[in-house]
């Protein structure tokens, strides 16, 4: 991690809260988790700094490319990530060493784990899409420092359809990338993500409004983190609720894909779970230790449940969004428990009961395909096609609202 000066108590955010005692709305997260923590574990130290470490290769990259003349920076950055640093005759050393940490992959990678672990996303098919944005999305706005980068940016509530969509091609693009080789669509997409990271970082750094000594740095290591295991543990966990049977080498590959592209994304290598059990432990150490939501919290969890509604133009259309805006807010209670849905001001309604439906048929469904022979790769075929179907309609249903706004 990086070189920051601070190691007293005085220093730490104010976010901060000590893990050992965890808010009543993180009591399910707890027992999800079932990790018991001794007190002074170490990990909650680095997690502590963390909230004072950016990611120095992209930081020192925006810093390089802020100097150049307009657009000359970007310039170089696409050209050297779509055909390699050495397409980049007198490159920046900010830019050469960014490229170097890419190009090298780390020792633990294994492309066949990382491939089976697409595999099993895509078999997941619909499913990926209730656990992300109703487990995974929503309990990321339970922590009311985590939100602020979007709230002081100007981007809480608005364009909600857009950062979902994008999300979901962010999602299709290293599913489909098979093991995230280096010039492929997924690895292209993450790294332009930690891209945009960095300048958000060095935007709100420099605006008045950002409160560093109660949120910690924006876009930090620790919130890095959390955003890793949302697509990975609380991932699974969610799909777990919903009625998914994986087996361990699923969750391990998947746990897998996820540090690599945790690697690509800026984390820091020592932050990342090497395994489910690990993963369990940091969210559970993470999660314990975040401050209460707020109304920037409710606010973009009310954006979640609701952004379908924006979609409906006939009456059917309309009374679908509706239920599909109804489920979404009972899954989410389903997954968070009531405590932590009621501090996210969600909907508790009949619709929370859904659950008891679902997942035993999805339950039955997922051994049915484990007894069938050839099931994985019907189901692989098959997710992968309602995957890829559902983000490109979203991404489609932006786009028509952008041009109808």
């Amino acid at each position: 991690m990086g070189d920051v000066a601070f190691a007293t108590p005085e220093a730490i955010p104010a976010r901060w809260r000590d893990p050992m005692h965890p808010p009543a709305w993180a009591k399910r997260l707890v027992g999800y988790c079932r990790t018991k923590l001794q007190p002074g574990h170490p990990f909650m130290d680095v997690l502590q700094k963390a909230l004072l470490e950016g990611d120095p290769l992209a930081d020192d990259l925006v810093a390089c490319m802020d100097e150049l003349p307009a657009g000359e920076g970007r310039r170089m950055f696409e050209l050297a990530l779509e055909h390699g640093i050495d397409a980049v005759p007198g490159s920046p050393k900010a830019l050469a060493r960014f490229f170097a940490h890419l190009d090298r992959v780390p020792a633990w990678v294994e492309p066949e784990t990382l491939r089976y672990a697409c595999e099993t996303i895509q078999r997941v098919g619909i499913a990926n899409g209730y656990a992300l944005a109703c487990g995974s999305l929503m309990s990321g706005y339970l922590s009311s420092a985590a939100v602020k980068p979007l709230m002081t940016t100007g981007a809480l509530t608005s364009n909600t359809s857009r950062r979902i969509a994008e999300t979901g091609k962010f999602v299709l693009d290293i599913t489909e990338s098979g093991d995230m080789g280096r010039y492929t669509a997924g690895f292209k997409t993450t790294v332009r993500v930690r891209l945009l990271h960095a300048f958000v970082r060095a935007k709100l750094g420099r605006s008045p409004e950002w409160k560093t000594h109660e949120w910690g740095l924006p876009v930090n290591q620790s919130d890095l983190l959390g955003t890793n295991l949302q697509f990975s543990t609380t991932y699974l966990l969610s799909l777990r609720v919903l009625g998914i049977l994986h087996s361990r080498r699923e969750r391990e590959a998947i746990m897998h894909f996820w540090r690599y592209v945790g690697y690509v994304m800026g984390v820091d290598e020592k932050l990342l779970p090497r395994n489910y059990r690990e993963g369990k432990r940091y969210l559970r150490l993470l999660g314990a230790s975040q401050p209460d939501p707020d109304e920037d919290s409710r606010a973009l969890a009310s954006a979640l449940v609701y952004f379908p509604l924006a979609y409906g133009t006939t009456p059917f259309e309309r009374r679908a969004t509706a239920i599909l805006c109804a489920l979404r807010g009972g899954l989410s209670r389903s997954i968070m428990g009531d405590v932590a849905a009621d501090a996210l001001g969600l909907p508790d309604d009949r619709w929370k009961y859904a659950v008891f439906a679902i997942s035993p048929a999805i339950s039955t469904m997922e051994i049915a395909r484990r007894l069938v022979p050839g099931g994985r790769r019907v189901a692989v075929r098959v997710g992968r096609r309602i995957l890829r179907s559902q983000i490109t309609r979203g991404l489609a249903l932006t786009q028509a609202s952008r041009i109808h706004v």
